[in-house]
């Protein structure tokens, strides 16, 4: 069967596509379950990820379903791909509405369409355009104590030196006109653990990571969250909180 190419640019394109059915697409058969190229995995975690609207005073105002699937990286020959696995889940706790995602697989080449598979191992969308870095952090999820000097040098290269400390934590500031950029820095790992972006002396938005313990001298990234303003002057913010679970992974960085 002719396989169909939603004509589009980005990953958010292609789940839109599937969210909407494919309008006009034939699903291609092929092997149920299994990538064609299972390459060697390196990483795999459940993830979750949770948003709210709070107010200006902190409070939850809005809060959506929240969205939970399994992330695996395998180490092939183009390079590293990505694969995102959708659980058949309720959308709420309470109430008979489901992720329509349930059971489809997102497969991420480089250098090949990024696809889609149905929970029946049916492929349902292709996206043409294989360039797409959207999740280039992804790649770095694991963090070897070997690394941590290489961690340091690639920090000063793009941050310059510490400007000073903030508690224990090292303070590396950066501006590009009225925008400055403030990364707090662990030093014993040199891994970081807060970045504050502000525009004209307001703050824009604000990360936060925190790390999880493998053997073998390994750090992963458990969970990041991140708060953001809405467009609309209202002082409410997005709060976007990501957590990894269950992790295994064998390599680091």
């Amino acid at each position: 069967m002719k396989r169909t190419a939603v004509q589009a640019t980005g990953r958010a394109a292609l789940v839109a596509a599937w969210l909407a059915g494919a309008p006009g697409a034939q699903a291609q058969a092929v092997s149920p379950g299994a990538p064609a190229n299972p390459g060697v995995e390196i990483y795999r975690a459940d993830v979750t990820v949770e948003d709210t609207i709070v107010n200006e005073d902190g409070e939850v105002v809005e809060t959506r379903p929240a969205t939970r699937f399994r992330l695996t990286r395998r180490r092939v020959p183009a390079g590293i791909e990505t694969e995102i696995a959708y659980p058949q889940a309720k959308l709420h706790a309470r109430g008979p509405l489901t992720d329509p995602r349930g059971g489809s697989r997102y497969v991420f080449t480089p250098g090949a369409p990024s696809r889609i598979y149905d929970a029946s191992g049916a492929l349902v969308a292709s996206l043409d355009d294989a360039r797409d870095d959207s999740d280039a952090d992804d790649r770095r999820l694991v963090f070897a104590d070997r690394d941590r000097r290489t961690r340091e040098a690639r920090l000063r290269t793009r941050l310059g030196r510490p400007a000073g400390r903030h508690g224990t934590r090292d303070r590396y500031v950066a501006g590009d006109g009225d925008l400055v950029t403030e990364t707090l820095v662990e030093p014993s790992s040199m891994l970081p653990v807060e970045i504050n972006v502000m525009r004209g002396g307001t703050l824009e938005h604000r990360t936060w990571h925190t790390y999880g313990r493998m053997p073998g001298g390994r750090w992963y990234l458990a969970t990041t969250r991140s708060e953001s303003p809405l467009a609309d002057g209202s002082g409410r913010r997005v709060v976007s909180t990501r957590t990894h679970t269950n992790v295994a992974g064998t390599e680091g960085r």
